[in-house]
């Protein structure tokens, strides 16, 4: 059940797609070669981005936090229907 709508334009047309070995659990994620060819092979999709969550630790003043990151594919942004307020999104040469 969707209560709120997705904060992008055009949210309905968002796609999430995935894989598990039938646990339910995500079997891995999408590698930058295999986005690519997705890219390359599919005319299904206006556009094509993808994510990773992680855990990265910073350490100030002595002290290790854990931060939550999110690591994306070129485009991500624009997918989503943004651009940076400053400077620009990312490249592919960037992934």
């Amino acid at each position: 059940v969707m209560l709120r709508p997705l904060p992008f334009p055009n949210a309905e047309r968002f796609v999430h797609l995935g894989w598990d070995w039938g646990s339910g659990e995500p079997a891995g994620y999408l590698t930058a070669y295999k986005l690519e060819y997705w890219r390359e092979h599919t005319r299904s999709f206006d556009a094509m981005a993808t994510w990773r969550g992680g855990l990265l630790r910073l350490e100030a003043g002595g002290e290790i936090q854990g931060l939550r990151s999110l690591r994306v594919s070129e485009g991500f942004l624009n997918v989503l229907g943004y651009t940076p307020l400053r400077g620009r999104g990312f490249t592919t040469t960037e992934q």
